[in-house]
């Protein structure tokens, strides 16, 4: 392979990483071709490496996986995240911990994660029972990770050692 296609390959799957930025942290939807390539074009991307990287979320499309496609790819954080006083007097510790986990498996962004966090303070959910916090992450898992819909929350974890959420 010359130095040439391997540069235009990395790019392409660089173009791939800052449409995965795009769609979700600023908010662009992924078939937006027109805006997706203006804001790579001015990324500095070459018209090649854009083009490789549309045809790559086309068949990502296609696959029916794209959102979660572009949610795997995403940097993740690897930094450690401190409870806020209020979480822990709050928010029901099964709940705490679900919610981190699904963070760490990359279900909910790291943002998406806080601003849950943030709603669960309000909402005081000390008293709510198994069955309470089951239907209540299913209902969020279900549309933040419409491929997980469905799916109970003991068999989406059913990988992790219970006492990561319990």
């Amino acid at each position: 392979m010359t130095e040439v296609q391997g540069s235009v390959q990395q790019e392409w799957w660089q173009a791939v990483r800052s449409i995965a930025e795009l769609v979700h942290r600023q908010g662009i939807q992924p078939d937006d071709d027109r805006q997706i390539r203006a804001q790579l074009v001015e990324q500095g991307y070459s018209e090649a490496g854009i083009c490789q990287a549309l045809d790559w979320m086309d068949r990502a499309a296609l696959s029916g996986n794209l959102s979660d496609s572009l949610a795997m790819i995403q940097d993740t954080t690897t930094y450690l995240r401190v409870e806020h006083v209020l979480e822990q007097v709050s928010v029901h510790p099964q709940l705490l911990r679900a919610v981190t986990t699904c963070r760490q498996r990359a279900w909910l962004q790291s943002d998406v994660a806080e601003r849950l966090l943030e709603g669960l303070r309000v909402m005081d959910s000390r008293d709510w029972d198994r069955q309470e916090i089951d239907g209540f992450l299913a209902d969020v898992l279900g549309v933040s990770v419409p491929s997980l819909a469905g799916l109970s929350l003991e068999s989406l974890l059913r990988r992790w050692p219970r006492d990561r959420y319990n």
